[in-house]
C-alpha cells in the first residue's frame, strides 16, 4: 500500500511538473520569409523551375494555449498531430508540417502538381 502511495505521488509530481512547460509554440511569431522549392516526386531538384525566398513584413500569428490562433491574417483554431499543425478559420483549413529550431518556427506544405511538387515553407521568428 505504501509503495501504491509513493508511485501515485511521483506519477503527480512528474505530471504537474509537465504540466508547468510552457509549449515553445505558444507565442506570438512574425513570418519574416516564404520560400518555395520546386522538386521531382524522388525530392530531388526539379531543373525547370528555380525557387525563390521571398521576404514578408507585417504579419503575425499568435498561438495560443487553448487552440486558438489570432493572426494579423484572420482569427481561428488549430490542432497538432506529431509534427502537422491544422489550422482552421471561416473561410479555410490549412495543414503544415512543421518544427521548431533555434527559437525559428518552420511550417512547411506541398502541393502535388503533375509533373512536380510546390513546397512552401514559411519562416517565423519570435515577435519581440
Amino acid at each position: 500500500m505504501r509503495l501504491y502511495f509513493c508511485l501515485l505521488a511521483a506519477l503527480s509530481f512528474f505530471l504537474l511538473s509537465f504540466d508547468g512547460q510552457e509549449n515553445p509554440l505558444h507565442k506570438k511569431w512574425n513570418l519574416i520569409a516564404e520560400e518555395t522549392v520546386y522538386v521531382n516526386f524522388h525530392n530531388t531538384k526539379y531543373d525547370n523551375l528555380s525557387g525563390r525566398i521571398d521576404s514578408v513584413k507585417g504579419i503575425e500569428i499568435q498561438f495560443l494555449p487553448d487552440g486558438s490562433y489570432k493572426s494579423s491574417e484572420g482569427d481561428g483554431s488549430y490542432n497538432i498531430a506529431k509534427d502537422s499543425i491544422h489550422l482552421s478559420n471561416d473561410s479555410r483549413n490549412s495543414s503544415f508540417k512543421f518544427d521548431i529550431k533555434d527559437s525559428k518556427l518552420l511550417m512547411e506544405t506541398s502541393v502535388n502538381k503533375s509533373e512536380y511538387i510546390v513546397k512552401s515553407v514559411l519562416h517565423l521568428s519570435p515577435a519581440t
